[in-house]
């Protein structure tokens, strides 16, 4: 084998050990461990098989080398059971070999020579890629995190025209067997590279989505810490002059002057109440949302509010926040520009499902949005995007989502399936 073939061997392996882990992170999730150890582990796995497949060129022993370097990479750095590690391993070698076969029925499986093989194996391992892209896209990522659809087809674009470039490079009479083959090198690494890069945009886009949503759950419960705090001063307030209240109390029901009795009464219960609490169910991850997203509304809406749920939590704080948040966002969007304003808000939990129904005002006038979705967003380039989210949060649960809307009244209804607690 000549030099530049061995390079290209090297690079290759690279590229289907990129393939087969690719494959396997869509059944299991990656253990938080020392970066350092990671890099050990599959250089450790990739210079084995590389070096089985340069000693022997026998496929089946490269292809069971590479199953085990698989079954001991699903072991030491990837979360799971055992059958499902093995599971993962043995679906990574039958999407790679699917991909080789067809790319041999469109090739032809003669025997072919070392330039027009290491083009074959490109093209199995892109298309790997592209399956593997698609299956993410629609099947695995959580659809709230997921980069635009235009972002998976230029990568598709890049996967085949690397493909195009490589059978351009292998039939050039103008190039040699030796550049040939350093510009099929270069294809695979420019290809890891950019698989590579995609792959890191994808965690730091739900990183970033992730943080933003922490940041507004940290500004929802500040709010209503200090909506608790006013509601104690007042009631200190109160408790503190309870014995002069008392005293007048007394003097009016005994000279029977109940009018004025039950009139101090009423200005003592509304001296209990804050003005931004439209929530007070006790649940502190609810309350937080709606009082922190009804504080928009000032005096142009008085929502009506009915909640019944259980103080404790029964659904993640982080959905709950992509619910109802933009649930809660489109409705007080939309209601400004409805003639009149109303917002209705029920949620009730029962046995493990929870119920959730936004119905606002609109002014009649539905954009077209994201997907499926209608909008009533001023801003078009946000039309149903938020409800795409829900959706995923939806989809996640095993819930139900309709959407109606009857004259000027915009209604969702969400019923999501969290289990008993």
């Amino acid at each position: 084998m000549e030099c530049y073939e061995a390079l290209f061997s090297a690079v290759f392996n690279i590229l289907s050990l990129y393939v087969n882990i690719r494959v396997i992170k869509l059944f299991l999730h990656p253990r938080h461990m020392n970066a350092a150890i990671k890099c050990f582990i599959y250089a450790l796995v990739w210079f084995i098989n590389w070096y089985v497949y340069y000693m022997f060129h026998i496929l089946d022993l490269t292809t069971t080398s590479l199953f085990f370097g698989l079954l001991f990479i699903a072991y030491f750095l990837f979360e799971g059971g055992r059958i499902k590690k093995i599971m993962a391993a043995v679906a990574s070698i039958v999407l790679v070999i699917g991909a080789e076969n067809v790319v041999w029925l469109v090739f032809g499986r003669g025997k072919a020579s070392v330039e027009n093989e290491a083009v074959q194996g490109i093209c199995a391992a892109l298309l790997a890629l592209i399956i593997i892209l698609l299956i993410e896209r629609f099947f695995t990522i959580d659809k709230s995190v997921c980069l635009p659809g235009s972002s998976y087809l230029n990568m598709i674009f890049i996967s085949v025209g690397s493909g195009i470039v490589a059978e351009i490079i292998v039939i050039s009479d103008s190039i040699d067997r030796a550049r040939a083959m350093i510009g099929l090198t270069i294809i695979c690494l420019m290809n890891v590279g950019v698989y590579y890069l995609f792959e890191k945009t994808i965690e730091a886009y739900g990183e970033k989505i992730q943080k933003s949503i922490m940041e507004q759950q940290v500004k929802m419960y500040i709010n209503q810490f200090d909506i608790i705090s006013q509601s104690q001063q007042r009631i200190r307030s109160i408790r503190h002059d309870l014995k002069n209240h008392m005293l007048l109390l007394k003097a009016y029901l005994m000279e029977e002057k109940c009018n004025e009795a039950l009139s101090y009464i009423d200005r003592l219960e509304s001296g209990l109440d804050v003005s931004n609490e439209y929530a007070k169910s006790g649940n502190m991850a609810i309350d937080s949302i709606i009082n922190y997203m009804l504080e928009r509304t000032g005096d142009f809406c008085c929502p009506n509010v009915e909640i019944e749920v259980p103080d404790h939590v029964f659904i993640s704080d982080f959905d709950l926040n992509i619910v109802l948040g933009n649930l809660l966002d489109n409705a007080i969007e939309a209601v400004q520009g409805a003639k009149n304003k109303q917002i209705s808000i029920k949620l009730k939990y029962n046995k493990g499902v929870f119920y959730i129904g936004v119905h606002n005002s609109y002014d009649g006038i539905l954009k077209r949005g994201r997907g499926k979705f209608p909008g009533t967003k001023k801003n078009k380039g946000y039309h149903g995007i938020g409800l795409v989210n829900v959706q995923a949060v939806v989809d996640k649960y095993k819930g139900i989502m309709e959407i109606s809307n009857t004259g000027d009244f915009f209604k969702i209804d969400i019923v999501l399936y969290v289990g008993v607690t």
